[in-house]
């Protein structure tokens, strides 16, 4: 398996290879973002739109859309959304994202999702919870 970053210029090309997979992770999420939003973060090149490619099989195992920031303690990888056939195929290859991750300088990585990635990440640690109100009523 290789990663692969897709520059801004090449989004057009190879957005359409991920993004029903990333309408339903922008679902799971609650919608905390969506992806016209993360297709313009990856255009303007606020966000890295990565592959990982299948290079024995010839095709795309997932893709994540990343930002980068910096906290006191380092930099940080914030997976905005990732989408895949399964979310198996991320959690087996994330010694290989977090290969790549490291090679940017970054000291962290972090994602959300629901309850259930405590028991496929076991090293991570839970930051914050999410809430919402419903103001409608």
């Amino acid at each position: 398996m290789k990663i692969r970053a897709v520059l801004p210029n090449e989004v057009d090309a190879h957005w359409p290879h991920i993004q029903p997979y990333l309408e339903r992770a922008c679902a799971r999420t609650g919608w905390t973002t969506n992806p016209q939003q993360l297709y313009l973060d990856c255009r303007a090149g606020n966000a890295v739109y990565i592959l990982a490619l299948d290079v024995e099989k010839e095709r795309v195992r997932w893709a994540a859309v990343i930002g980068f920031y910096r906290v006191p303690e380092g930099g940080v990888a914030y997976t905005k959304a990732f989408g895949g056939e399964k979310i198996e195929d991320w959690a087996s290859d994330f010694d290989v994202y977090a290969e790549w991750a490291k090679s940017t300088g970054v000291r962290f990585a972090r994602f959300d999702g629901p309850k259930a990635y405590e028991k496929k990440f076991l090293a991570a640690k839970v930051l914050s919870q999410s809430y919402e109100v419903d103001l409608s009523e």
